[in-house]
């Protein structure tokens, strides 16, 4: 859960709270030529909800892109690295933890966008009352996010499943599916495995490495905790997240 308050004296605090404790940063903010908002810390303090609170010198900067959608908007944050999205892209790795550009069209091509509550798991800020805010047409993101957005929901199969997965916490390994370029699939997105049976479970999610015209190499993973099922082939996959 992450809060970000904006004073108009030109400072802002910002909150992240998780499961045992959070980080809550203060600092400047201006705007940039580009109209993006310059976050520079001057504080950060850890706290820890059974420990006391740690307060450390912070000097770093950040970027927050402002993102209209009808009546919402939206700051995401504009801190990915071109160079490291090349390289990850080159080596076929995850993305998902470091571009909230993506992660943003994965949640509206799930349908988690727009959200219509203040409860959510999104890495995007929303502005306080805009969840109540109709939306029309895209987001007006920047052109080079824009074709991660579904122009409607796909459905597909999982074709192969490679290697053995390896397990620690979760379960992960790589497949074939039979949706690529052709069906708007782009690398980095997150599709969706569907259940096995009418059994409620938790969707496994899958991340796209490589993308052919009309297949694509898709890391897969699996949850301990969530009762998911092990990916098997035939399996339906998703751009939509399934209900459970």
């Amino acid at each position: 859960n992450v809060s970000l308050r904006i004073k108009r004296d030109g400072t802002y605090t910002r909150v992240e709270r998780g499961c045992e404790g959070g980080v809550e940063e203060r600092g400047a903010i201006k705007m940039s030529e580009s109209g993006r908002l310059i976050l520079k810390q001057k504080t950060k303090t850890k706290f820890h909800f059974l420990n006391k609170e740690v307060q450390v010198e912070a000097t770093g900067e950040s970027l927050m892109c402002p993102v209209s959608w009808g009546e919402r908007m939206y700051l995401i944050s504009a801190n990915i690295e071109l160079a490291r999205f090349a390289k990850a892209a080159a080596e076929k790795i995850n993305t998902s933890d470091f571009n909230d550009y993506i992660s943003f069209c994965d949640e509206v091509n799930a349908g988690e966008e727009p959200r219509m509550s203040t409860m959510t798991t999104s890495r995007a800020l929303l502005r306080v009352g805009d969840e109540k805010g109709k939306v029309r047409g895209q987001p007006e993101l920047p052109s080079k996010w824009l074709p991660y957005l579904l122009k409607k929901p796909i459905r597909g199969h999982l074709l192969k499943l490679f290697d053995c997965p390896t397990k620690t916490n979760y379960m992960r390994g790589k497949g074939l599916i039979d949706l690529g370029s052709a069906d708007g699939v782009m690398f980095g997105t997150t599709l969706f495995l569907c259940k096995k049976g009418t059994q409620p479970e938790f969707p496994a999610s899958i991340s796209v490495l490589n993308v052919e015209e009309h297949s694509s190499l898709i890391e897969w993973t699996v949850y301990d905790g969530f009762d998911q099922t092990l990916p098997f082939v035939g399996q339906t996959v998703v751009s939509k997240r399934p209900e459970f």
